[in-house]
């Protein structure tokens, strides 16, 4: 459908009395706006199509690498359906993401499967975002203005009005890879803009903060201030009885972890709530350790700045820790917070592929 059909459809019948017609007295507006709404949906289609193409090929991906090595699948960062169960709910999603990929690159009779699946995942990841907003609305969540579920449902509900409106996928298709390719770099950004900058903040274990640079006099960074700020209001919360410092070397003599202590201390953290963890070199180091210290299965609330925390949340996971993320509360401004989600995209992508 072309811009001009749109804009007819817009615009309704011709006006054949000469007098100005409006909303209140056209019986058809109702009608010509959803068709419009549609058409608009349907000559999004290369853009849907490349959505379905990554998401399908994501979700199988995921679930048949699951299948084999279950802590590999990372389609939890995406949509919550834990009461289809581990190997049925990695079946479904297979199925369903094969469907959405092949209706994407034009294959024959893929249509009504892609309706179907896109529709069904639609429907999950909405109740995903009616749950989160009643937590919101409860005070155990602080999510933002927006979440990754309603995203998703929104994205998976086009998906499923264009295969039904405009079965045939276009004879072109590097537009369709090209916009899975956009998609597939966009998804860490919409993690960090939507998990990473919400509070999932409960009961656990334990308190595992992120490491961050340390001056050569001892004194921590902004970075670092703020995620130990935040750590030790949560501890004074009562939501975990002790801290885990993860960190590496300082600047100078000083190293990050001991800064950290020295910080947590004037804040009012006794010393026996505090363990340090001076190996945590890197993400992966911070992870491996605490998983070791902790124990399989246990509970920690992991503390960073919003674009560290969707690739922590998926490196405690598949270390078999429930991992509950808190972004930490800047106290201003980090001037090279661009650069730093820009490493994380590439980061998040290199930790998903290496199974980190």
């Amino acid at each position: 459908m072309s811009y001009d059909d749109i804009a007819r459809r817009f615009r309704g019948r011709p006006r054949g009395d000469g007098h100005a017609r409006t909303v209140a007295n056209d019986p058809g507006w109702r009608r010509r706006s959803y068709d419009a709404l549609v058409g608009i949906v349907v000559a999004s289609g290369a853009a849907l199509r490349g959505f379905a193409l990554f998401l399908g090929g994501f979700a199988s991906v995921n679930a048949l690498a699951g299948l084999a090595v279950p802590a590999f699948d990372a389609n939890g960062t995406w949509i919550d359906a834990r009461p289809l169960g581990g190997a049925a709910l990695r079946v479904v999603l297979a199925a369903a993401g094969a469907a959405m990929a092949a209706w994407a690159v034009g294959l024959p009779r893929a249509r009504v499967p892609a309706i179907c699946a896109a529709a069904s995942l639609a429907a999950v990841t909405l109740a995903d975002a009616v749950r989160v907003i009643r937590l919101d609305l409860e005070g155990a969540v602080d999510t933002p203005w927006i979440s990754l579920s309603l995203v998703f449902a929104a994205l998976l509900a086009c998906v499923a009005v264009a295969a039904a409106r405009d079965g045939n996928a276009s004879r072109a298709r590097l537009p369709v890879v090209a916009w899975a390719a956009a998609a597939a770099l966009a998804f860490p950004l919409l993690l960090m803009a939507t998990t990473g900058t919400s509070r999932y903040a409960r009961r656990a274990d334990a308190i595992v903060v992120l490491g961050a640079r340390a001056y050569a006099d001892g004194r921590p960074s902004t970075s670092l201030r703020d995620r130990v700020t935040t750590a030790c209001a949560a501890w004074h919360e009562g939501l975990a009885p002790r801290l885990v410092l993860s960190g590496g070397p300082g600047d100078g003599d000083v190293h990050e972890t001991e800064s950290m202590r020295r910080l947590a201390a004037s804040l009012g953290v006794p010393p026996d709530a505090i363990e340090l963890d001076p190996a945590g070199l890197d993400s992966r180091s911070t992870v491996a350790n605490a998983a070791a210290l902790l124990g399989p299965g246990a509970r920690v609330l992991v503390v960073s700045h919003g674009w560290h925390l969707p690739r922590l949340d998926l490196a405690f996971e598949r270390r078999g820790l429930r991992a509950y993320t808190v972004p930490a509360v800047p106290s201003e401004r980090v001037t090279k917070t661009p650069l730093f989600v820009a490493r994380e995209c590439l980061a998040w992508w290199k930790d998903w592929l290496l199974g980190a």
